[in-house]
């Protein structure tokens, strides 16, 4: 199965775009996505070149059923490359491996998904802390201008983190150089939420122009 447009696409896309607001879009390198949609596989060229016809901006291509990651993520890549319109690529590539190549995934990736998908609980955020300090030493030098590694969605604003918790969150993702890449509701969000994800002083440490990710240093009693 293909991807076909539709009025309602543009008209999604304008509304996210005229915003100030980019506009993404998920897939799967697959012949479904994880939550039963056509996915990519077969047609890839075919289907980034509607993604460029959409003027899509961010392209998420997640693992469900794909048959040969390391082959296949690298040529996604070299398609949406081909179309010539800049889409950030997000890949949850290593995500699905053991033992990630990550110099060959940072090669044709711009972000990617190294460990399990976020939930809205602050249990979900310190297990997420926690992994990537464990496995620091494995993709932290990888990551760079251009090239990152994601600890996924900020879930701030949400009901499952105190403003407490979401500074920590907000925090934490800025020092690992990580794409702050929002999962609320801006419309309904609360003030104090709001006040957390503008924070001019925090963001500038997350968009340093080095882009290095900051590392666990020290541990004590479980605790970071």
């Amino acid at each position: 199965l293909t991807i076909h447009s539709s009025v309602h696409t543009y008209i999604q896309r304008f509304q996210v775009q005229s915003k100030g607001l980019k506009f993404g879009i998920y897939e799967d390198y697959g012949n479904y996505t994880c939550a039963g949609y056509p996915g990519v596989l077969g047609h890839e060229a075919v289907d980034v070149a509607t993604f460029a016809e959409w003027e899509v901006d961010y392209v998420k291509l997640d693992g469900c059923g794909a048959p040969d990651p390391d082959k296949g993520y690298p040529m996604f890549g070299k398609h949406l490359n081909a179309t010539g319109r800049p889409m950030l690529y997000s890949c949850s590539w290593p995500a699905y491996q053991s033992h990630p190549n990550y110099l060959a995934i940072a090669e044709s990736c711009n972000i990617w998904r190294n460990y399990a998908d976020i939930a809205n609980s602050w249990h979900s955020v310190v297990g997420i802390m926690k992994w990537f300090g464990d496995h620091q030493d494995e993709f932290a030098k990888f990551a760079g201008p251009g090239n990152f590694n994601d600890p996924d969605m900020l879930v701030i604003g949400n009901s499952g983190l105190t403003v407490d918790q979401a500074r920590v969150q907000m925090a934490v993702w800025s020092i690992l150089a990580a794409p702050l890449i929002m999962s609320a509701d801006l419309s309904t969000m609360k003030p104090e939420f709001k006040e957390i994800l503008l924070n001019r002083d925090v963001i500038a440490v997350n968009q340093d122009v080095l882009g290095k990710q900051g590392l666990r240093v020290w541990t004590s009693d479980d605790k970071k």
